[in-house]
């Protein structure tokens, strides 16, 4: 399949569930739909991304390979529904140490965002919280960001960040 050609058809779920699909069944492929994310086609990346988030829920791990093509995407204001979909998948894997600073680092400045969409800031709370876990003397840095922008956020950040907040209370009260 080219999956171009197919994310070009339309843009349904049943079209990113077919790519998803496919890049699931042929792991290679999976490179290629991330780098569909990047282009400058605005259209296509977002359709790329859609499937690239349904793929990466159910095989995060093959995400790995390629965390050092989409940082410059988390960097950069890219269109939402690209960035939603990475930090989708980033709060599902293992990030591997190497790169557990810069993506906390962008995760935070997310959560920070006070014009960053809802599921954007709730993913990135949840994939700042996973490198938490991996690297504890970082939750409070983690627990002031999301205290800090409590006020005015959205349920769905209240409601991350109250789960996140009720964990990082319990760890520290047992340090």
């Amino acid at each position: 399949m080219d999956i171009s050609v197919q994310l070009k058809r339309s843009h349904s779920s049943n079209n990113a569930k077919v790519v998803a699909e496919y890049v699931l069944q042929h792991s290679r492929q999976f490179k290629v739909l991330v780098g569909l994310c990047l282009v400058n086609d605005e259209d296509l990346a977002k359709r790329a991304a859609w499937a690239l988030g349904m793929a990466g829920q159910q095989k995060p791990e093959l995400l790995e390979d390629c965390l050092a093509d989409i940082i410059p995407a988390l960097q950069q204001q890219s269109h939402p529904a690209i960035k939603r979909n990475f930090y989708r998948v980033l709060q599902e894997m293992d990030i591997p140490e190497d790169f557990q600073g810069i993506i906390f680092g962008l995760a935070l400045q997310e959560v920070a965002n006070p014009a960053a969409p809802a599921a954007i800031r709730a993913f990135a709370m949840s994939t700042a919280f996973r490198i938490v876990q991996k690297q504890p003397v970082l939750a409070r840095e983690l627990e002031l960001t999301i205290s800090d922008s409590w006020e005015g956020a959205p349920k769905a950040f209240h409601s991350r960040g109250r789960k996140i907040l009720k964990y990082l209370d319990k760890v520290s009260s047992t340090s």
